[in-house]
């Protein structure tokens, strides 16, 4: 199904199966994976919705990020998952994503660095809106996923993203269940009269934890349709389940991993085939190396004969070349080549925004730029208690070391409600 991805691991809910075939079974921690896999993962403690985001579309992750700790949904840097985004005016985008604890995040990314085989790791919601996509409806959908005690739902159309929710009951009882059908459904009614989007259909993916509806309509006229089902074998014997059959065919487009994790997988993928021709060429080589020495011998006597008829004919220069004409033009190619390696004013002023904690204002910034090195001076104020500021003020410093910068003088001051901090530090080119 996968080309060359032979199992798939499926982690939802803290729970986690792989598929082979038509065989689910649950991934335990003494079960080892030996082939190539598709993870799909819910990612815990994530988030998925809709925003609309007042800011440039290229820098949307990062205010998208921000708010979320300042509304307290997150105590720790996040890392923004993007689905779609679309600018909806001037100044405002609307954006579809997943967001993760940066640490979660990357502890995913060692895992897929760490292992021997392909991994493409795709989050839940993008399954999601890729199969919503696959439907023949021009109009707004609903896709709801139900497994176990939860309900993804998503309310979209191809080219635009209109809602986005996890619902969640307190366990699987039939009461329970029934209150969160209830609830999934109250949702896409509220959507129809606050919003007026009214889904042409309403489709549902089943997994083997599945609890369906009871009732096959949703409220007095539309009914809910199951996706396409394909059965598979689980330790309970047969089911028939839906989220196979809508996992992507080309997967790798859709996956999560930066761009360098997207390379990598690549280049494991193809180094043998790449091997094998690289040999095939040498063998090629070799075999066109002897020819040509066999028919150099002649073409170098031609040569030699040609070499010394030119000695013959030169004639001297009408005056030599002075080393000193050309010095002030190499000064000027080494100054130029030594500014292009410098940070630009928007790098730095950009560094400095990933390095700043949401705490500090930044009151001025000094930036020198020397031959070969530039050197910036900044003075800011942490609006927090000292614990607080002294961590972010430490936690500036080390983002500097990391990137490159080597600090030359740093002062920091502590007042009762906020702090004040000084760092002069530069950058030499390479």
């Amino acid at each position: 199904m996968f080309g060359n991805l032979q199992q798939t691991v499926i982690e939802l809910d803290g729970l986690s199966w792989i598929c082979s075939g038509n065989q689910v079974q649950p991934l335990t921690e003494s079960m080892t994976i030996s082939d190539h896999r598709l993870w799909i993962t819910d990612f815990q403690s994530s988030v998925s919705r809709t925003m609309t985001i007042e800011a440039d579309i290229r820098y949307v992750e990062l205010m998208v990020s921000r708010k979320l700790q300042e509304t307290g949904e997150f105590d720790e840097p996040a890392t923004v998952i993007t689905h779609w985004k679309k600018r909806s005016t001037k100044n405002s985008v609307d954006i579809f994503f997943t967001a993760v604890p940066a640490r979660i995040y990357a502890r995913y990314m060692e895992i897929i660095r760490d292992d021997q085989n392909h991994i493409v790791l795709i989050p839940l919601y993008e399954v999601l809106f890729n199969a919503l996509k696959s439907l023949k409806y021009s109009g707004p959908v609903a896709v709801i996923f139900a497994h176990g005690r939860f309900a993804d739902l998503l309310v979209a159309s191809k080219k635009k993203v209109h809602y986005a929710r996890r619902i969640v009951a307190y366990d699987t009882s039939r009461e329970q269940i029934n209150s969160l059908w209830e609830s999934v459904f109250g949702e896409i009614q509220s959507l129809g009269e606050s919003l007026r989007i009214h889904p042409e259909s309403i489709q549902v993916i089943s997994w083997i934890d599945s609890h369906m509806p009871l009732s096959s309509r949703f409220g007095e006229n539309q009914p809910w349709e199951p996706f396409q089902t394909c059965q598979v074998v689980t330790e309970d014997g047969p089911r028939d389940v839906s989220l196979i059959s809508v996992l992507p065919r080309y997967a790798l487009g859709l996956s999560a991993m930066p761009l360098r994790e997207k390379l990598l997988y690549w280049a494991r993928l193809v180094f043998p085939k790449v091997t094998a021709a690289a040999c095939v060429a040498i063998l090629v080589l070799a075999a066109g190396s002897v020819l040509f020495q066999m028919k150099s011998a002649g073409m170098q006597r031609k040569i030699d004969d040609l070499i010394r008829e030119i000695e013959q004919r030169q004639v001297s220069l009408s005056r030599p070349v002075n080393a000193g004409d050309y010095k002030s033009a190499v000064t000027f190619l080494d100054q130029v080549r030594s500014a292009k390696q410098l940070p630009s004013v928007k790098r730095l002023v950009n560094d400095l925004s990933d390095a700043l904690p949401t705490e500090c204002r930044l009151l001025s910034l000094k930036a020198d730029y020397k031959t070969a090195k530039v050197e910036v001076e900044i003075y800011g104020r942490i609006h927090s208690a000292f614990e607080n500021a002294f961590r972010n003020y430490q936690q500036i410093l080390e983002w500097l070391e990391k990137s490159g910068y080597k600090i030359l003088e740093r002062r920091f001051d502590t007042l009762v409600r906020q702090s004040e901090f000084m760092i002069r530090f530069n950058k030499k080119a390479a």
